[in-house]
């Protein structure tokens, strides 16, 4: 999930995320999972605040990465 720097702040990662999710229930799946760099906290802080948990995180020679799940039922 990106977003053009110039769409920062319009709320289009959050329709992005509301798209995935009712593009998930269509389909018949609980949940939408993303990853992203565990070393980002400003966006690791976004996703926890549109209502994903994080999962699991691994560390791997170049990059830390975060593994976010998000219920959709």
């Amino acid at each position: 999930l990106a977003v053009l720097e110039e769409f920062k702040g319009t709320g289009m990662r959050a329709e992005i995320v509301n798209w995935a999710s009712s593009q998930a229930v269509s389909n018949g799946c609980l949940y939408i999972r993303l990853d992203c760099h565990a070393n980002n906290t400003p966006l690791c802080k976004y996703y926890e605040n549109q209502g994903f948990k994080l999962v699991d995180s691994k560390e791997l020679p170049n990059v830390n990465t975060a593994y976010y799940q998000k219920s959709v039922q």
